[in-house]
């Protein structure tokens, strides 16, 4: 009820195809975002994907969401 979608910049994307048997593929995204308080915040994140493939990546400059709560709790989506 607290949060809110903000608007980031992608700054990179890789795409970890994973490898053996269980491991799943996922995607590593640094992003930018600046925060209500004004605050430029920079991110590192990891995400389990299965709709990506490495030609579908986002390229860099793309604009994604960031679902915010707070300066502690907050998520690309």
């Amino acid at each position: 009820a607290e949060g809110g979608l903000l608007p980031a910049e992608l700054i990179k994307a890789k795409y970890y195809s994973g490898s053996g048997e269980g491991n799943t593929a996922s995607l590593r995204i640094d992003y930018r975002f600046k925060a209500p308080d004004g605050q430029i915040v920079d991110k590192r994140q990891s995400l389990s994907r299965f709709d990506f493939y490495a030609k579908t990546v986002p390229p860099a400059g793309s604009t994604i969401l960031v679902l915010y709560v707070d300066k502690e709790l907050f998520e690309a989506l």
